[in-house]
């Protein structure tokens, strides 16, 4: 039996569909890639976070676990086959790099952990760098000058919390610890609050003394 050129060319247009990729697992039978990552990826990411991964770290990770388990699958197709779907949540975690990235992670301070408990507004101009070249030429550090600065802004943010710690009943080193860090007139102050001169003068050196002994153990009050 002949067929016609129409009936030809119709035949010619139909294509096959597309063959996809079944794997065995030990717990859903054959299944494709597809269907894997949409059961292992959610469990993967409630697991990580027990190892201290948040924010964009959880779906990055997850990614690099699911590629690099594909990867293995397309050597070893039977890889699952015997395995439960938390065993292969495991086998995916085990490729992911979860780990690497929190230990990188805690090679650092970030800025707004370090200022988050102060008390104050800061954001991440709080602490300047090399801004003209006449800075970077007359810097004594120029490959650290800017480690350096925030070092030293830490050190006294810690001084001065630890000293208005120790004097917060005592309205006297207060007052004294006001004077040394602002612009206010001494004698000014002292007098608007009716506090004798000498007093407030004994915390000032009291103040200064412990400033420049780290770890700025107080001294007792003395009067």
């Amino acid at each position: 039996m002949t067929t016609s050129p129409l009936r030809n060319k119709i035949r010619a247009q139909i294509k096959p569909f597309a063959h996809v990729n079944t794997y065995p697992t030990g717990w859903g039978g054959d299944l494709t890639f597809e269907q894997i990552a949409e059961q292992v990826g959610p469990l993967m990411a409630k697991k990580i976070t027990r190892f201290g991964l948040f924010g964009q770290d959880i779906p990055d990770s997850v990614q690099i676990g699911l590629m690099k388990l594909w990867l293995k699958l397309v050597d070893e197709p039977d890889l699952l086959a015997h395995d439960d779907l938390i065993r292969t949540t495991w086998r995916a975690i085990g490729v992911c790099g979860c780990t690497t990235i929190v230990d990188k992670q805690k090679r650092y301070d970030f800025f707004v952990d370090i200022t988050a408990n102060t008390g104050v507004d800061t954001d991440e101009y709080g602490v300047h760098g090399d801004d003209t070249r006449a800075q970077i030429w007359d810097a004594k550090e120029r490959w650290a000058g800017f480690a350096t600065r925030t070092d030293i802004q830490i050190d006294i943010e810690r001084a001065i919390n630890a000293i208005a710690d120790r004097y917060a009943d005592d309205i006297t080193g207060l007052i004294a610890l006001y004077i040394l860090t602002t612009t206010a007139k001494p004698l000014q102050t002292i007098d608007a609050h009716n506090l004798p001169q000498s007093s407030v003068y004994a915390r000032l050196d009291q103040i200064r003394e412990r400033c420049q002994s780290p770890p700025w153990n107080v001294p007792p009050i003395n009067g």
